[in-house]
């Protein structure tokens, strides 16, 4: 019975959600902004909206002050106009706006051996982000293509115990 309960009201919960969302996003905003940069006109939206925004400042040029003037408005066209010549793309994501870059950067280097330094040719690098596995050359180096973020990488090489690390890639 107590799991019946539970089930029902996590049901009619779900549904209050649903119809919410969908209301909100059909709503329609006023936002003036004046020389303000990218940042700052993404945090403007979100407290005027309430929509959350989830993004790097890293993405934008923070020097660059835009302007622009909304009248009842959708959050996308405010979101697309904002984010148009900005090289970043947004998609919604449980009710909150997830920008991201498109540009691709260019992560290299070499692998070394913990211990005693010596490259390592031909290991094998995966993100798990975007689940791709790459290998450096002949004399360890190598050169991975990735979209600004935060990443998972994972190196092995054969003999040699697997390594994780961590990326954040903001610039070649």
């Amino acid at each position: 019975m107590q799991l019946r309960i539970i089930i029902t009201f996590i049901t009619v919960l779900t549904a209050i959600n649903h119809c919410y969302s969908q209301d909100k996003s059909s709503q329609k905003y006023s936002i003036e902004i004046k020389d303000m940069n990218h940042p700052e006109s993404l945090d403007l939206k979100s407290l005027k909206s309430g929509k959350s925004n989830i993004y790097s400042s890293d993405f934008f040029n923070k020097d660059q002050k835009i302007q622009y003037s909304f009248t009842d408005q959708k959050l996308d066209y405010i979101l697309s106009t904002l984010l148009k010549d900005t090289n970043t793309k947004f998609r919604k994501e449980n009710g909150v706006h997830i920008v991201y870059s498109l540009k691709k950067y260019n992560v290299h280097g070499y692998i070394y051996e913990d211990v005693g330094k010596q490259r390592l040719p031909f290991a094998t690098i995966f993100i798990s982000e975007t689940d791709q596995a790459f290998s450096s050359n002949e004399e360890g180096y190598y050169s991975i293509p990735l979209r600004a973020g935060k990443y998972s990488a994972t190196i092995s090489y054969l003999g040699h115990e697997s390594k994780e690390i961590e990326l954040s890639v903001f610039q070649n």
